[in-house]
């Protein structure tokens, strides 16, 4: 009697943990798109990548221009923030030389 009642609550366990993998893979299965649909998913993402692409193409020249720029905008705005007395004559001499050669690229 025990015997068959061991069995029995083993069978049970199988049998629910059978039911949560095949509730899981349902699931799972829920959120793939059909196959009509794939298509045009397909050609959704490809159209969003394309657009992407796009704009980092508009971008490029402009963020080349900042990265030329800031250097020099950097040190400018150094300069005219702190005084002269505040600064070191070496100093001034210093970020001058280093404004000067970023405005000449060299």
């Amino acid at each position: 009697m025990t015997t068959e009642l061991a069995i029995g609550i083993i069978a049970l366990i199988i049998a629910a943990l059978a039911y949560a993998q095949t509730t899981a893979t349902t699931r799972r299965l829920r959120g793939v798109p059909d196959e009509e649909h794939i298509a045009a998913f397909l050609k959704r993402v490809d159209n969003e990548i394309g657009a992407v692409s796009d704009l980092l193409a508009d971008f490029e020249p402009r963020l080349i221009s900042v990265e030329s720029r800031l250097p020099y905008a950097i040190t400018a705005r150094a300069l005219s923030s702190s005084t002269p007395s505040a600064m070191s004559a070496a100093g001034c001499r210093a970020l001058s030389r280093f404004s000067t050669s970023a405005q000449t690229g060299s």
